[in-house]
């Protein structure tokens, strides 16, 4: 546990599979705490958690807000157009200055080398809270939710299908590291990063898990322990990150519905971040019917905030 004190965590990748377990185990604890009514110790009392968003959040900033007051602390929620970043004061700038005034930087950012700009001039710990490319504490607490209702990690098997944005990149390389397979199907007009896929094919050689990608879903669901979808139109998600060719998106074709949930084990979960665009990428009756564990996923994730932020700050 030592060893997580005052890392950055930008990618699930920046984690050993035994550092991943340490955050699984020291949020169940959390857990398990809050069940049995026990108060929270207030191991970050006096702290201060600067929480810089380029764009809105229901989950993951109510996560993060509550869990630093249940620690003891105090989050300020700074969306960046309320900053001078807004004025044209660089990214290196704004990190030393709130290096100076909080113990750690939540950064929810468009683009993935902003978090690295800021982890490279901030002298306190940074934490991703979502970009283009990587969204840790969400992998992390997805991973919480997969091992309750599973019992293991390694040896499933998780089929997502999405767009090709945090989530995505997060669990193609996350899943093979635990020893999980994972099938990546997403619309042929969206890219994977390369330097990303390269990453999970390398922890998927460690372990022996295997990484697929696919435009198919009616082929990648088949014998699936975990069904994940993800908001398919990236437009309706990040506006300013439109495709222009989304309209050309068959719908039906990466749906995840009552039908294609079929092909897929007879005891499979299915999982979705949020927000979920009800009969868009996942139907109202599957997405709230009983192999759903949406908001199990929401409670986990705030339990995993609290680990994340008591490993790393406290």
């Amino acid at each position: 546990m030592r060893s997580m004190k005052g890392r950055d965590l930008i990618s699930i990748n920046d984690l050993s599979k035994e550092e991943i377990y340490t955050f699984i185990e020291a949020a169940k604890q959390f857990k398990v705490a809050s069940k049995l009514g026990k108060k929270t110790e207030k191991i970050l009392e006096g702290k201060i958690l600067a929480m810089v968003y380029e764009f809105e959040s229901t989950r993951t900033r109510v996560g993060f807000e509550a869990a630093m007051a249940q620690l003891g602390g105090h989050a300020i929620y700074l969306p960046a157009h309320t900053l001078m970043i807004a004025k044209g004061e660089p990214w290196k700038d704004t990190a030393r200055v709130l290096s100076r005034i909080a113990d750690g930087i939540v950064v929810r950012a468009h683009e993935h080398e902003t978090l690295y700009e800021i982890a490279k001039y901030a002298d306190v710990p940074v934490i991703s809270a979502s970009t283009n490319k990587g969204h840790p504490d969400q992998t992390l607490g997805e991973f919480l939710t997969i091992l309750e209702k599973k019992g293991r990690l390694e040896g499933l098997k998780l089929v997502y299908c999405g767009m090709t944005r945090g989530m995505c990149h997060d669990l193609l390389v996350g899943c093979p590291k635990v020893g999980m397979d994972v099938a990546i199907v997403y619309p042929e007009i969206y890219d994977i990063d390369k330097k990303i896929l390269e990453q999970a094919y390398e922890n998927a050689k460690e372990t022996g898990a295997k990484v697929t990608l696919t435009h198919n879903l009616q082929e990648a669901i088949k014998d699936a322990d975990i069904v994940y979808s993800c908001v398919l139109l990236r437009g309706k998600f990040a506006p300013e990150e439109v495709q222009k060719e989304e309209s050309k998106i068959d719908i039906k074709a990466y749906q995840v519905n009552a039908e294609i949930l079929k092909k897929a084990k007879d005891d499979a979960i299915v999982m979705h971040p949020g927000p979920a665009y009800r009969d868009i990428e996942i139907t109202e009756d599957v997405l709230e019917g009983p192999r759903s564990v949406f908001f199990d996923q929401v409670e986990n994730a705030y339990h995993m905030k609290k680990a994340i932020l008591s490993l790393i700050l406290g």
